[in-house]
């Protein structure tokens, strides 16, 4: 099991706390193996009630062969509010704190997956970015920044088709014979063992009791097996982003367990204790190697190299322009290791790479050096080459730069500029930096975030930029929370305060196709009586086509010059 109870100090787990020792064991098993998994303490009776629940969703046909528990997707939550409560329990309020630091952001993607008897297994995979409001990702952070949580209300046995993962592969990738990297790259279930053994890992089930939590790294290797039991499986899942970076200390305490006693490849170490002094806010450790190339060997021995090369470059030993050389050259997988190690060389790194990110260079390129310089620093000229990189060019390229800007004096700055931006995922990631920094949210920020709740484009990406547009004026209370609750879809659960029975779908569209429908109306009894359904969202009908952004703003002129007419 991925348990941390199997560790012999967390055996005896207080119920009604997560102690600053047990929060230590979460955080190094996540990590070293990228997961860590745990009975929440709630009674037994909520996880019945949650599972009943998503049982009569399993069964009810949506209206095209697809149940409406797969169907509601993001609005899994607001259709199931209780679940919410899931995340105010100490040990998974803990947990999530130790991985993610204080108050991370529930995003506003969930989902139901249901597992019945004759589904066959999963290929094993990374999870893309959609979710996260990204479409296309250059480089995979490596530090614990995003958390998948998978929440299954009930018992899992082998033969219910139960989550398979492989603990410790969340910092490896696989690459095709092109040499192009693979960000999403699938693994054929007659190839599974293979791969894992050629990493030195295994593959195990998360078989488990009711109301068990496995909080995975988000890039974990993983999939869901086949299932052969009549009885249905029930995984919900939802995400957690980090909302700020570690405090800085002195010196990272002692890991609970020794580094030599985790039984996966020792290559890892240098792996996992220049993470640990990074989760501590602590100076990062002095490695020995990496001066030479990356080897031609597996996949965790170019890893290895690429921490020891970053050492180098922070000690002085190796120049850091040797990897941005390699980061140019084309090579996809060098490029993506040299960026790692970019990422966590120091000022010496930051230096090279400001330049980098504001040239006319290829988008993956530009893009791997903006994620590489938000971490590595490069004081104010670093803040002013990200913020540049947020407002202008390609979005690939903006993404990685909000994303590498958290935490840093210019964060908020880079935020107004990627609002500005007309693409749905850097609006999104721009208003993310604006959840976790409430106190930025001020003239033309605040501006710029009601205007896109208040837009009509709810498709894809641009759904989750409202979701953050919206959170983050509710965190600055730059709105009353009774109007943003037509809006906002983070459930008002983790880090917020609204009233529970307040949750709102995330988006007007999706409670107008359901409330319209005659198994929206028929499938209120659901819910234990009539669906308490906002008036506005009521009234709604699915929009022909999505309004753009451009029409919007017509619609909004079009407005104030009528009440101009008035005055």
């Amino acid at each position: 099991r991925l348990d941390v109870a199997t560790v012999p100090e967390a055996q005896a787990f207080r119920p009604s706390m997560a102690t600053q020792r047990e929060q230590a064991l979460f955080l190094q098993q996540f990590i070293t193996n990228g997961c860590v998994q745990f009975e929440t303490t709630h009674a037994p009776e909520f996880h019945q009630r949650m599972f009943e629940t998503c049982a009569r969703l399993g069964v009810t046909d949506s209206g095209n062969g697809t149940p409406l528990c797969e169907v509601l997707g993001d609005d899994m939550l607001p259709a199931m509010p209780e679940l919410a409560e899931l995340f105010e329990c100490p040990r998974a309020r803990g947990a999530l704190e130790a991985i993610l630091g204080p108050d991370p952001i529930l995003d506003p993607h969930r989902f139901c997956h249901l597992a019945v008897q004759g589904r066959r297994a999963q290929a094993m995979h990374m999870d893309g970015y959609q979710s996260t409001g990204v479409r296309a990702i250059q480089a995979r952070a490596h530090r614990p920044m995003w958390v998948l949580a998978m929440y299954y209300p009930q018992a899992v046995t082998h033969d219910m088709g139960p989550t398979a993962l492989v603990p410790g592969s969340h910092y490896l990738h696989l690459d095709d014979p092109r040499g192009q990297a693979m960000n999403f790259a699938r693994v054929g279930e007659q190839d599974i063992p293979a791969v894992v053994a050629e990493w030195g890992m295994k593959e195990v089930e998360v078989v488990c009791s009711p109301g068990t939590l496995v909080l995975c790294h988000y890039d974990a290797w993983h999939r869901a097996t086949s299932s052969s039991s009549p009885n249905m499986r029930f995984m919900v899942k939802f995400i957690f982003s980090r909302g700020q970076l570690p405090a800085p200390t002195d010196a990272a305490p002692d890991p609970p367990v020794p580094w030599e006693a985790v039984p996966l490849p020792q290559q890892l170490r240098c792996v996992w204790e220049t993470l640990w002094a990074w989760a501590h806010g602590a100076p990062l450790p002095d490695l020995d190697g990496g001066e030479g190339d990356p080897p031609g060997g597996g996949e965790v021995e170019r890893v290895e190299w690429a921490y020891r090369a970053a050492a180098a470059v922070r000690q002085g030993r190796r120049a850091a322009t040797d990897l941005t050389e390699m980061m140019l050259a084309g090579d996809e997988p060098h490029a993506r290791l040299a960026s790692e190690a970019l990422s966590w060389g120091g000022e010496a790194a930051a230096e090279v790479l400001v330049p980098l990110v504001g040239t006319s260079l290829p988008d993956h390129t530009r893009a791997t050096g903006a994620y590489a310089l938000g971490w590595a620093g490069g004081g104010e000229a670093g803040d002013v080459a990200l913020i540049q990189a947020a407002g202008q060019g390609p979005t690939m390229t903006r993404v990685h730069a909000l994303q590498g800007i958290l935490g840093r004096p210019g964060a908020a700055e880079a935020a107004v500029a990627g609002l500005r931006c007309r693409a749905g995922e850097v609006q999104a990631n721009a208003a993310r930096l604006l959840v976790a920094q409430p106190a930025a949210v001020a003239g033309q920020a605040q501006d710029r975030l009601q205007d896109i709740v208040h837009s009509t484009n709810r498709d894809h990406t641009f759904r989750y930029a409202v979701a953050f547009a919206a959170e983050a004026l509710f965190r600055s209370k730059a709105r009353p929370w009774q109007l943003m609750l037509k809006y906002s879809p983070f459930g008002h659960g983790f880090g917020t305060q609204a009233p529970r029975k307040d949750f709102r779908p995330t988006s007007e569209r999706a409670w107008a196709a359901w409330i319209h429908s005659e198994n929206g109306l028929r499938n209120q009894a659901l819910f234990g009586g009539p669906v308490d359904i906002p008036l506005e969202a009521s009234r709604l009908h699915p929009p022909e086509k999505p309004a753009t952004d451009n029409e919007a703003r017509q619609a909004k002129d079009g407005k104030r010059r009528r009440w101009s007419s008035r005055q």
